[in-house]
């Protein structure tokens, strides 16, 4: 079905375009890899002492340190979303727009002052948390339900127009995660995970366990229309960190010393 959708929506049967994305969507070796994960026992409860506090804000990342794979066993070891079966791509579109939109909202209360939050019934950050922690479950759900149609629609999808892109829009996600102000410990777990873990919904859950829930709030509006690619942008950061060991080790041979 993946690649009718190819078809439907390649007019000039550009496979290179297409290729990278719909591989990792479409390879159905994926689904029984991700599926034996619902049976793991282990880090299933992040352990906040463990957590990365040397982040922007000094909020902890959705996975602890040790664990960085700890929110998609979360996520797995839960029921299936309950709309992950029957759920459309317009739904799809609807439900991710509204999430968007109220992170925005909660973002902009999150570091006002006490007082300016006293008519909340819950703090903004046990909010942000809980509204991204659905959305994931219901990402993870399609994968688990085998739904890469659904998948590949929502990550080209322009989430206004409802129009497809042609691939992921790789110098938007670039300009983004650089708005988010990451960490170099940060930078080094996104790329250490990207070279371990080649399956796109785990490295897309391991990237996002390395940032904050403001981070992922923060990543998902300067993205906007377009939801990012968790996978593509721990290889981004991958990339961009081997490209920096030449010049950092050349520096280092050049660097002058004195005789002691």
């Amino acid at each position: 079905m993946v690649r009718d959708m190819q078809q439907q929506y390649d007019g000039d049967n550009d496979q290179d375009v297409y290729s990278p994305l719909l591989a990792s969507l479409a390879d159905s070796s994926e689904w029984p890899l991700l599926a034996q994960l619902r049976t793991l026992q282990y880090g299933l409860v992040p352990d906040p002492t463990q957590q990365q506090s040397s982040t922007p804000g000094g909020l902890p990342t959705l996975a602890p340190a040790s664990n960085c794979l700890a929110l998609l066993q979360q996520v797995v070891a839960q029921p299936l979303h309950p709309r992950a079966a029957i759920i459309t791509s317009e739904e799809l579109r609807q439900s991710y727009s509204a999430s968007v939109r109220d992170s925005a909202m909660l973002l902009n209360l999150l570091h006002r002052p006490a007082a300016a939050q006293q008519h909340l019934t819950e703090p903004p950050l046990q909010q942000l948390t809980r509204l991204w922690e659905r959305h994931i479950q219901l990402v993870v759900s399609l994968g688990l339900l085998q739904r890469g149609d659904l998948m590949f629609k929502f990550t080209l999808m322009n989430h206004i127009t409802g129009e497809l892109q042609a691939q992921v829009d790789q110098a938007l996600l670039s300009w983004a995660l650089q708005q988010l102000g990451l960490t170099q410990q940060q930078r080094q777990r996104i790329a250490g995970g990207c070279k371990e873990y080649f399956l796109t919904a785990a490295a897309g859950c391991y990237v996002t366990g390395c940032l904050t829930v403001e981070q992922l709030g923060r990543l998902a509006a300067v993205s906007w229309p377009y939801p990012p690619h968790m996978a593509t942008c721990g290889r981004m950061i991958e990339q961009q960190l081997q490209q920096q060991q030449p010049w950092k080790h050349a520096q280092q041979q050049d660097w002058p010393t004195e005789d002691i």
